[in-house]
């Protein structure tokens, strides 16, 4: 079932990345992959974070809902290519994107494995053209490193912002995607539901006749769509971050005053809006405006 949880990043499972070079002229990777990833890890330590539930389309009953980790853990095994998440604005989509790409450099142990980039895609300039490459260079990674990462290495993709970009291309068959000869990738695609219309799926549907890595058969497309935290849920938050961070109120105290006119249902975003100027409030309301914020 969701939880919440208190993720704290760190350099646990490390592995012995680096492999042996196949030949002189190829780039070795791997001690820049290390550092991204003890960077993003770190990055991530001690987050509150809240696991959230989604259902299966926008049609589909809030009470239907199932663990969103779980989903995209049967996606990451599946012959799908792309993911795509939908979720009104503060649901949590870039969190939980952020978190994904967490647990998967927590568990990337050889060169066997996706390697996971979380890329906002507003900050890309022209994201619907080598998307992965343009990233790559962002993270200081060379030319020749990322030719050797085309080649021969898979990605996992989770991308933020698809509605802010005021595009409506394609990302998946725009940067050619596990084409020939073209990087070999698993896209995870977050947009507010808000910002679609009756025809969305045609913007992140595959095509059929891509040559894939990932193996034909079954729907390419996976969608989710995030339901709103409950109560429960926002409580439970409010009282790990006490424990975690200690600040000088109490969990009771801010529940009792701050969340009392809340809402039965989308209650998280009410909890985003209702920032106050009390010095001592201040840091915990930016700190719960950045695990909803989109």
């Amino acid at each position: 079932g969701a939880n919440l949880i208190a993720t704290e990043g760190g350099d646990t499972n490390t592995a012995d990345f680096t492999p042996a070079l196949r030949a002189q002229d190829i780039p070795d990777v791997e001690e820049d992959l290390r550092r991204l990833r003890k960077r993003q890890l770190k990055d991530r330590t001690e987050a509150v974070y809240i696991a959230p539930r989604s259902k299966s389309s926008r049609q589909a009953a809030d009470g239907a809902s199932l663990d969103l980790m779980e989903t995209m853990t049967a996606f990451l095994k599946s012959d799908s290519q792309v993911f795509f998440l939908l979720g009104d604005s503060g649901a949590g989509k870039s969190t939980f994107n952020r978190e994904v790409e967490c647990t998967l450099w927590t568990n990337y142990s050889s060169i066997e494995d996706a390697i996971p980039h979380h890329i906002h895609l507003p900050s890309i300039d022209r994201p619907d053209k080598d998307l992965v490459a343009k990233h790559l260079r962002r993270c200081d990674f060379t030319e020749p490193q990322i030719r050797e990462l085309t080649n021969n290495r898979r990605f996992t993709l989770s991308c933020d912002g698809y509605d802010e970009c005021q595009q409506i291309y394609n990302h998946y068959t725009s940067n050619n995607l596990n084409n020939d000869g073209q990087w070999k990738a698993k896209i995870i695609i977050s947009c507010r539901s808000e910002h679609l219309g009756h025809d969305y799926k045609d913007r992140f549907q595959p095509l059929t006749d891509a040559a894939t890595s990932f193996g034909a058969g079954g729907s390419q497309l996976q969608e989710a769509v995030i339901v709103p935290f409950s109560r429960d849920q926002i409580y439970d938050y409010i009282h790990r971050y006490v424990n975690l961070v200690k600040p000088p109120w109490r969990a009771k105290s801010y529940i009792a005053n701050r969340l009392s006119l809340a809402p039965k249902t989308g209650a998280q975003d009410d909890l985003a809006d209702k920032a106050t100027e009390e010095a001592e409030l201040e840091n915990f309301h930016k700190d719960v405006a950045l695990v909803v914020e989109e």
